[in-house]
């Protein structure tokens, strides 16, 4: 309470519970160090644990950057560039471009590349998704006939402690990047986070992720469009 002291505190809730109770039985000092014992000091302790879950909670959300001189409308064909895995968790950069193409499918209407041809593509271009120059973007894009390449990077993808609790946590990059001009069309952060309180034995620690996962390519998704 700004501008109260703690005493000052103890004091009006002291006051407000004495009216409903009898407290003959107890001197004065006594009932106020009870009250601040039982009542005061467990309730800012969870106040405190309140607000500290929230601030961790809010890690979960999205930041986002759309070019104003792009044309969304104008995209037709995209080519999903396998996402860079910049976490421990194998594979996890595989399993979240696989999730986020089956979301992209679902929810814009635009061509996407058949994963296969683009990673024969690249190898055939002997080029690394993450160090593509604009040149490469452009022969690439041409290559595969679409006018926008998306690339991506894992950058959580597992369980992260906070005090005494293990949080599900999966955080993904995304950018669009338009094949003519090398320019970037749209850049996007999304994390979702899961309760620690989730039991995996009955949900399953694939599962669970599978599901964050699906939920941050959404978000992501819903940006664009």
């Amino acid at each position: 309470m700004p501008g109260t002291s703690e005493d000052q505190f103890v004091r009006q809730i002291q006051h407000g519970i004495m009216r409903g109770c009898n407290k003959t039985d107890l001197a004065g000092e006594q009932w106020e160090a009870r009250v601040k014992t039982r009542v005061i000091r467990p309730a800012i302790a969870w106040f405190v644990l309140g607000i500290a879950l929230s601030c961790w909670g809010c890690a979960t959300g999205t930041q986002a950057f759309t070019n104003p001189e792009a044309d969304l409308s104008a995209i037709t064909r995209v080519a999903v560039i396998p996402f860079e895995n910049y976490t421990s968790a194998q594979f996890a950069g595989e399993k979240v471009t696989t999730i986020y193409i089956a979301e992209l499918l679902s929810s814009i209407a635009v061509d996407v590349v058949e994963p296969g041809e683009v990673a024969r593509v690249l190898q055939k271009s002997n080029v690394i998704g993450s160090t593509l120059s604009q040149s490469d973007i452009k022969s690439v894009g041409a290559s595969l006939q679409a006018d926008t390449l998306i690339f991506g990077s894992v950058q959580e993808y597992g369980r992260e402690r906070f005090r005494n609790e293990s949080y599900p946590v999966v955080s993904v990059n995304v950018r669009w990047v338009d094949v003519n001009t090398g320019t970037i069309i749209f850049m996007g952060t999304a994390s979702d986070q899961g309760s620690p309180k989730v039991p995996v034995i009955d949900v399953g620690e694939e599962q669970l992720f599978s599901v964050l996962t699906r939920n941050v390519c959404r978000k992501l998704i819903d940006m664009v469009e």
